[in-house]
């Protein structure tokens, strides 16, 4: 999932709603302490991304230009008053973080072997080696893959390397990393038969879809069909 955020900033040509949506992503800490990331995030949107997106030459550059705004504007919203002195130094380091991030997927070259490299610096980047050991052992097996495979596209664009990437994401199985947890369970009807459970909930059990919906047919409605003494749908 997180990949595929990364492959929609490239291809929304970095819209700013796409990059906050990467940022929010559980693994991405972009190398900051995680304890006080999720916040200085929710605070970045605050200052910089909420509202009409006047974009400029960096996102260092929009971050001082919101401070500048929140110290002159005594009309800003009460969020963003909420933002600490303490804090602006920390949105700046983020900003900054930000900046590196965009500037490896920024780049003049061609082929498929070059954007995959750029993608995988920017997610080794943004998400600590942990947690990329803890979740991804199927996606850099896809881009090796690949990789192999790059010379049969020379001059891949990084939009085509992008909608590439998607669409191999999207054929893509990713087993769970975990057990789960100890009293829950998902279970198709074949598991579950002859278990014992304290509550089971019975999904996808729909109007029409059990009991199965009759089909009255195409020449003779309910009404017909009584008038005529003809037997239900139901019964035939």
């Amino acid at each position: 999932a997180a990949l595929d955020l990364l492959l929609q900033i490239s291809l929304d040509d970095f819209a700013p709603a796409k990059l906050f949506a990467f940022l929010r992503h559980p693994l991405v800490s972009l190398g900051l302490d995680p304890s006080t990331y999720p916040r200085l995030v929710q605070l970045f949107e605050l200052a910089v991304l909420r509202g009409p997106v006047v974009m400029l030459e960096s996102y260092e550059a929009m971050l001082l230009h919101a401070q500048a705004k929140a110290v002159a504007d005594h009309h800003l919203h009460p969020a963003v008053k909420g933002v600490t002195p303490d804090d602006w130094p920390a949105l700046r380091t983020l900003a900054k973080t930000i900046d590196q991030l965009l500037g490896l997927l920024i780049h003049n070259g061609i082929g498929l072997a070059v954007h995959l490299n750029a993608y995988e610096q920017a997610l080794h980047f943004a998400i600590a080696e942990q947690a990329w050991a803890e979740t991804s052992s199927g996606l850099f097996d896809l881009l090796d893959e690949l990789k192999t495979e790059s010379q049969r596209w020379p001059d891949a664009s990084a939009d085509e390397t992008a909608i590439l990437l998607r669409q191999l994401l999207q054929s893509q199985t990713q087993p769970p990393t975990d057990d789960g947890h100890p009293r829950l369970a998902i279970l198709g009807t074949i598991e579950a038969r002859l278990l014992p459970y304290d509550v089971m909930i019975l999904g996808g059990l729909n109007e029409t879809v059990w009991p199965k919906g009759a089909d009255p047919g195409p020449w003779l409605n309910r009404n017909m069909r009584q008038e005529l003494n003809l037997p239900m749908p139901e019964r035939d």
